[in-house]
């Protein structure tokens, strides 16, 4: 984040205690508190017309694709991970995640949140090393022959 101008620090708008840091109107304690109001005053159907404009706007932001796009892909795949083949699990991990190249930004498919993790770990740490470690390990686990 760029250094501040020292005349850019203010006081929330609502609180006028906590310090702002000159680009917001407000902290973001009343930020979330002012935010969960407006939001309560939804009806379902602005609920999520909202939802669904700020998911558009992530996986724009993100990966270039569309809520439409995303929406298809999942369709594509009967709602399973390309590498897995099975749904994604519940909780905070029930949709599939977009699996995109680091380097290009492509975006290669969609994954379960284990395979995404497993992917990326790899990808980022460990590739040949574990490769090389896999096939190592699968030669001494092989039963000798009598």
């Amino acid at each position: 984040m760029r250094p501040l101008h020292p005349h850019m620090t203010a006081l929330c708008r609502i609180c006028k205690v906590n310090a702002k840091d000159g680009r917001y109107s407000y902290c973001r304690p009343c930020n979330a508190a002012k935010t969960k109001l407006r939001r309560d005053k939804m009806d379902d159907d602005e609920k999520s017309r909202s939802i669904r404009v700020q998911k558009n706007c992530t996986l724009q932001l993100k990966y270039g694709i569309s809520l439409d796009e995303f929406e298809r892909m999942v369709a594509q795949r009967n709602g399973r991970c390309d590498i897995c083949q099975r749904p994604p699990g519940g909780g905070r991990h029930k949709v599939l995640h977009v699996d995109h190249d680091h380097r290009t930004g492509k975006v290669r498919g969609l994954l379960c949140a284990a395979c995404n993790f497993r992917l990326g770990f790899i990808e980022h740490e460990l590739t040949e090393k574990s490769l090389d470690y896999l096939r190592r390990s699968e030669c001494r686990s092989k039963p000798s022959e009598p």
